[in-house]
């Protein structure tokens, strides 16, 4: 932990300086004719802010990689000089020269903050220069396929419970649709560490799965530190008591974890007649729920970086888990709910993956699809068949996709792609259903949220952004404090954003940012809530709230 604050000590006294330098050169307003677009004001005003720079100076290596990109704006100083003629057009108009020069220094100044983070670590910096630099910041920031298909397409969630079940059920990562809506529930706007908790209860071990509910029921996972001993935990959704805590089979080796991962990441899944964990080298167990163990599948350990982490699901008489690896054989398989006996198993790539599988309905038949690495895949759920596939994606996708009603969504990467595109068709149908992809811009963990034909993102780092879902096009974009894990809610017109601190941000979806009211936890916290009950639950590194009106 010294480490760390010496780390960052050091940063932020070299970045001081830096900016003391170069800050003489900024213009101090900018031109009103040629107003800097949003992601470059954002990065204009990430120079001055402390929480942004405590954050890169905690970056490793492979964050900064993804996260010097940020120069390349939609509007940066050679795109910017481009767009209006060249350097000798620029060069007749005082207010272009200002406009460009105020851009230009924007640049530097970000680019020795990166360099300055690279130093800190001891590492070369990556930060292209030069020639190299401005091609790559003449690049545009967005392709547009344009979706050449002109079948009539609908797609939307596939609800996993009956709908007289919803409002008292939370039975997957992400709840009934897998897309964080809140469905037949009324929660709260307001709390903090005292108002509006119903009750609280401490956890023990570590783990940062999230919760699910099925009726009273509430349950997570937990393991101990070494991850010798991995458990699913039940409690009382009402009172918060601990009913049952049940051991799964302890593994023959333990994985090798990113420091952000556990041993316990995965989230359950319920049926209301079983629940089915996954738990790494432990493997695969359903018990009943009453705790009974009914049947287990053992895996052979996984050897993936950073440590496995996806999240099974449940459909029909299927128990789907995927689990992509860029060491070892990947693992996607289905079994029998009921029996644990294995109905199928079909190859994938040998990448990197922490997605969970994901269910739609395309055209009212339901396909699963997969935001994995490089490209993103729909399987029959059935067999496991290939149906199609898209690529667009990074080499490292952790967030789930999410549909519009005639499209699917994936982010992926630190800093990564955002893209559009239609399920459906045969093989590989990227050149059709490709419909816009932005180069950079996606989360690396939190997952998306769509409402009313936006797209709403949060950044591991920060950002908040709106887009156009048709088009990809930037509405707007706001710096919200912290880091971010967990993937956001949809309440109504309302958007819930917790980040790792245990600050929830809630937004009035629209056209521009509306904060509606900021609550805190004030405790760290990776795993995404629940909502049962007109109940909020939210799992922190060491205890579960639960959120309400009395």
């Amino acid at each position: 932990m010294s480490r760390i604050f010496t780390r960052l000590f050091h940063f932020l006294n070299v970045l001081l300086l830096s900016n003391a330098l170069l800050s003489n050169t900024l213009p101090g307003a900018e031109p009103e004719s040629y107003p800097l677009s949003d992601d470059l004001q954002t990065l204009a005003n990430d120079l001055e802010d402390q929480g942004y720079q405590e954050i890169v100076a905690n970056m490793i290596r492979n964050d900064l990689e993804e996260e010097w990109k940020r120069v390349a704006t939609s509007d940066n100083y050679v795109r910017f000089r481009d767009q209006h003629g060249g350097a000798d057009k620029i060069n007749e108009d005082p207010a272009l020269i200002a406009a460009y020069e105020q851009r230009k220094q924007i640049a530097d100044r970000y680019l020795k903050m990166m360099d300055d983070a690279y130093a800190a670590l001891n590492k070369p910096t990556q930060v292209l220069r030069g020639k190299e630099l401005e091609q790559f910041l003449a690049e545009p920031p967005a392709l547009a396929n344009g979706g050449a298909v002109e079948t009539k397409l609908e797609v939307k969630p596939y609800l996993v419970v009956a709908e007289s079940e919803l409002g008292h059920v939370w039975p997957q990562f992400r709840g009934p649709t897998g897309q964080g809506e809140v469905l037949r529930n009324q929660i709260p706007l307001k709390w903090d560490t005292s108002e509006h908790v119903l009750w609280k209860q401490q956890v023990g071990g570590t783990g940062h799965s999230s919760p699910i509910i099925w009726n009273d029921q509430l349950f997570l996972t937990r393991a101990s530190e070494d991850g010798l001993t991995r458990e699913l935990n039940c409690f009382d959704a009402h009172s918060g008591k601990e009913l049952w805590s049940r051991k799964v089979p302890e593994p023959e080796s333990t994985e090798k974890l990113y420091w952000k991962n556990s041993y316990a990441s995965s989230t359950p899944v319920t049926d209301g007649e079983r629940v089915v964990v996954f738990l790494g080298n432990s493997g695969l167990t359903s018990f009943t729920m009453q705790g009974e163990q009914e049947w287990h599948q053992p895996f052979k350990p996984f050897e993936i970086m950073h440590g496995p982490a996806t999240s099974p699901i449940i459909y029909q008489d299927l128990v789907i888990l995927v689990q992509d690896q860029n060491k070892g054989d990947s693992l996607f398989v289905a079994f029998n709910k009921r029996t644990g006996e294995e109905v199928w198993r079909q190859p994938r790539e040998q990448n990197p993956g922490w997605a969970s599988p994901t269910l739609f309905e395309v055209n009212r038949k339901v396909e699963l699809a997969y935001n994995g690495s490089h490209i993103v895949r729909g399987y029959d759920p059935l067999t496991g068949k290939e149906l199609w596939q898209v690529a667009g994606t990074s080499r490292e996708a952790v967030p789930n996709l999410i549909a519009g009603p005639d499209a699917l969504y994936s982010v992926s990467g630190r800093n990564g792609p955002i893209l559009a595109l239609r399920p459906g068709g045969k093989g590989d149908v990227t050149e059709s259903h490709l419909l816009w992809k932005n180069k950079r811009g996606g989360p690396h963990v939190p997952s998306p949220a769509y409402h009313n034909g936006r797209l709403y993102i949060a950044t591991d780092t920060g950002i908040l952004r709106c887009l156009d879902a048709a088009t990809g096009k930037s509405i707007w974009q706001e710096r919200l404090s912290g880091k971010f894990s967990a993937s956001p809610l949809v309440y109504g017109d309302l958007l819930y954003f917790t980040n790792e601190m245990g600050k929830t941000y809630i937004i009035q979806a629209g056209d521009h940012y509306d904060l509606v009211q900021m609550n805190d936890l004030a405790e760290y916290m990776l795993a995404s809530p629940a909502v049962a009950h007109n109940r909020l639950y939210f799992r922190t590194q060491t205890t579960l709230y639960c959120i309400g009106d009395k």
